[in-house]
């Protein structure tokens, strides 16, 4: 038997949520098969609000004392 995993949504919070899933998984081996499923209708890494074929007035901005996503430690093959 195999689980399957979906994130829909590769903007900066989906890579996020997959680097995290990954690094979860890489650390507690599972004895069946993972399949992670990844859907982005627009760009992957910046989604639909951060894509850069937009005009660059239209770039959605965030404060730096706002943000809400964080990094943690450094995936298993990350060293920053």
């Amino acid at each position: 038997m195999s689980h399957s995993i979906a994130i829909i949504g590769m903007g900066p919070r989906g890579v996020y949520a997959l680097e995290h899933l990954t690094t979860i998984l890489h650390e507690n081996p599972q004895s069946e098969w993972v399949n992670i499923h990844v859907i982005e209708a627009a760009e992957f890494g910046a989604g639909a609000v951060y894509r850069t074929d937009q005009a660059e007035y239209l770039v959605m901005n965030t404060i730096c004392s706002q943000l809400t996503a964080y990094a943690d430690k450094p995936g298993p093959w990350g060293k920053g």
